[in-house]
């Protein structure tokens, strides 16, 4: 065969084979068959697919879709219910108006009653003879009696007949007789002035009286309460006088002495005058009688000086710890009165 005939067949060859060239590059069903581990998609499950639209509108569905439940999420004990704003919690929180109705019951003091209490400052004043006392109108002597009602009832009786009280106690001064008028009354009677206090911890504090009398000084001065003496006045003077430590028994109500060795006590006698403008006692010495064992080995101290060139002063000393109530009565014997 010449080159010529061999070339034309082999032209012819090939244009017979075209068809199935074309066939093949066509071909979409895998003719060679590739697996999926060959171009890399090995772990790809052969399932259908959603589509971008689809995908977009399921991640940003917010309806729970995928029905996550609370015990999911770690809320399991949480109850399906409203909760407060931060706000509304905040506001609560802040509410000082008994917001939950709270009783005093509840917290204990049911036997409580809605009146006003005295203050602090109130109750010492009150204590310690510094505020108006109890009036014979403000104490009840009985259901249906004050203590005065019960006093204007009383009648006196002696020889000239009788009178009730209220008759006397509207009878006029002008014609009342003093003391030094009668005779040997005035040796008779002798004049006692009260001085109190009291002493919280080992403080020093002055006694002091509220008594409307010549022997109590009151000049607008910080010596006023002590005791004084007239100028030209001398007297036999008798001191005595104690305290006590005392606390409050919640269970009993009242208030009590802590015990027997919390009291002391003390006495001293003798003269006092009025001297070169000095007020000058003469006393023997002062017998005080206290119990340690309850007072923690201090000894509670009055000592008596002059607080002015008119004035005695009583001072009290307590002991750590302890509250004491001090009084102290001096009494004026056979006054002497050279002004009278």
């Amino acid at each position: 065969m010449r080159v010529s005939e061999a070339m034309s067949q082999a032209i012819e060859d090939f244009l017979e084979k075209v068809p199935e060239l074309d066939a093949h590059e066509s071909a979409r069903d895998n003719p060679h068959g590739v697996t999926k581990e060959q171009v890399g998609l090995g772990n790809v499950a052969n399932a259908e697919q959603a589509t971008k639209t689809e995908f977009n509108a399921h991640a940003n569905d917010a309806g729970n879709p995928h029905g996550v439940t609370k015990a999911q999420v770690g809320l399991g004990s949480v109850l399906n219910a409203e909760q407060a704003t931060k706000a509304e919690f905040d506001a609560h929180k802040n509410n000082t108006g008994n917001p939950h109705g709270v009783t005093k019951a509840q917290v204990g003091l049911g036997n409580v009653t809605n009146d006003e209490q005295a203050t602090k400052a109130e109750y010492n004043a009150h204590k310690s003879g510094t505020a108006d006392r109890h009036t014979a109108d403000d104490i009840d002597y009985s259901e249906s009696h004050t203590v005065k009602q019960k006093i204007d009832e009383l009648v006196i009786e002696g020889g000239g007949g009788t009178m009730y009280h209220d008759e006397l106690l509207n009878t006029d001064y002008a014609d009342a007789h003093p003391i030094s008028a009668i005779t040997g009354l005035e040796d008779r009677l002798d004049e006692v002035i009260i001085f109190e206090g009291e002493t919280t911890g080992a403080e020093t504090v002055r006694l002091t009286s509220n008594q409307d009398s010549d022997f109590v000084y009151s000049e607008g001065s910080q010596y006023d309460g002590s005791f004084t003496m007239p100028e030209g006045v001398a007297a036999n003077v008798e001191i005595v006088g104690g305290c006590v430590c005392y606390a409050y028994d919640s269970q009993e109500g009242k208030y009590i002495i802590n015990s027997p060795t919390g009291t002391c006590f003390f006495r001293t006698e003798g003269a006092i005058a009025h001297i070169n403008a000095i007020v000058k006692p003469v006393l023997s010495t002062i017998a005080v009688y206290d119990m340690k064992s309850n007072l923690q080995d201090e000894t509670p101290a009055l000592t008596i000086q002059n607080g002015y060139v008119k004035t005695i002063v009583f001072n009290a000393t307590g002991v750590t710890g302890k509250t004491l109530k001090w009084r102290v009565a001096v009494r004026l014997k056979n006054i002497i009165n050279l002004n009278s």
